[in-house]
Formats: structure tokens, sequence, C-alpha cells
């Protein structure tokens, strides 16, 4: 058998099978009786049709275009004259009163500020013994200035702890460490 023939075959029972329909017997309703009243019988509605709406995009039109405007001229600035200026009040001075001390120490619980201050400890040691490694070490420009500023961290660090500032302390040893940790 060919390939065209088999093609056919199977055009052809597809064909039977179409037209032969289905083996099911219809569904009919139900037989109402007489004695039993009228049957309402309820069908549901059949789905309303979806409807696109796509919106018209309309051509904008050029406009007509406009003539090409002339920048205007520059005119000098005014000069207020001495009347105009004896007229103004005079300057009151502000003083300022000094900005009253700010106790940015959170507090915390005993135990949290035993920590702060254990890692503030810490990293100022850390600190302290990464410098004594550099003392002998040529530095750049740039690594010369990490270092003065870590060692004003640290400085910074131990007037924190003094005042009981731990958790600030702690933010400073830290700094401190990881600005020694990037030099060589």
């Amino acid at each position: 058998m060919t390939r065209t023939s088999q093609q056919l075959a199977y055009l052809t029972s597809a064909l039977g099978l179409l037209l032969a329909g289905c083996s099911h017997p219809p569904v009919h309703p139900p037989v109402a009786l007489a004695a039993h009243g009228p049957i309402l019988v309820l069908t549901p509605p059949a789905p309303a049709p979806i409807v696109l709406a796509v919106p018209r995009l309309e051509k904008k039109t050029p406009g007509p275009a406009l003539p090409a405007v002339s920048p205007r001229p520059v005119q000098p600035a005014r000069r207020k004259s001495v009347r105009h200026i004896h007229k103004l009040k005079p300057v009151i001075p502000v003083i300022a009163a000094p900005a009253p001390e700010l106790d940015l120490n959170t507090g915390g619980s005993p135990r949290q500020q035993a920590a702060a201050l254990r890692a503030a400890g810490h990293w100022l040691w850390l600190s302290q013994q990464r410098l004594s490694r550099l003392n002998g070490i040529r530095l750049s420009p740039s690594q010369i200035a990490n270092r003065t500023q870590a060692q004003v961290y640290m400085q910074q660090a131990q007037q924190a702890q003094q005042h009981g500032d731990y958790d600030r302390a702690q933010n400073l040893s830290y700094k401190a460490w990881l600005l020694l940790q990037a030099l060589p």
C-alpha cells in the first residue's frame, strides 16, 4: 500500500465515522404526568457574546508651523537708588544658643552594654596589634591617610568608652579595624 492510498483509507474511515453519528441514544426531557401538574424545565441562559472593542487611533494632523520667535533683547539690570536702600529694615542679629549635649546612648540592658563593651575592647586590641605590625612598613600617601583615620577612630572609641557610650565605642573601634585591614 502506498502512502497516498493509506491517507485515502484514513480519510474515508474518518468520514464514515462522522456520517454515522454518535451511538448514544438521544436525551429527552422526562415525560410529565398530567396528574401532578405542569413541570417547569429551566434551561441556562445562553452566554452573552464577548465583544472586544478596539480603540481607534486618530491621526494627528500637524498644525500650522509657528513663525520663529526672535529672542528678547536683554535689558541692563536696574540699580536701586540711594533712597530705596535707606528704607530697608535694619538687620536684627540672631544670637545662637549652644546646643544641649546629645545623649546618644540608648542604654539597653546591662547584658547588651557588657557585650558592646567587650566587643569594643576586642576591636581596639586587634586594631592596636595591626598598628604595631605596620610600624616598619612603607606606605603610600593614601595608606598613611587610612592609618591616621584609623588612629582617630581608635581615640574616639576610647573616649566613648570613658563616657559610657559602649555602642558608639564598638562601632568606632570596628571602623578602625576595617581601615587597618585594608592596609598591607
